[in-house]
């Protein structure tokens, strides 16, 4: 409903695959980047996730909360994933 918070999604999305296909893993594409550097990006991309709404001006719509829980579960992942495991 928001065209702002849209292309702030799409954006996200376009970062989440980029960072997954530049990894050094088993179906990186590009492997340019080691997975404990993935982990750092992952968390920055999580920050600008639950920031971005806010800094765009959409804090506080009803569609902004799905930022902040997408970002929450991000970070979820990264904090239980061994990042020099890999």
């Amino acid at each position: 409903r928001n065209p702002t918070l849209a292309m702030f999604a799409f954006v996200n999305a376009g970062l989440i695959v980029a960072t997954s296909l530049m990894t050094r893993y088993p179906g990186g594409v590009v492997p340019a980047m080691s997975f404990k550097t993935h982990g750092m990006v992952d968390t920055m991309q999580g920050a600008m996730l639950a920031a971005g709404p806010a800094l765009l001006g959409h804090g506080n719509d009803p569609d902004a909360k799905l930022f902040y829980g997408q970002a929450a579960l991000e970070m979820g992942v990264v904090a239980a994933t061994d990042w020099e495991a890999a």
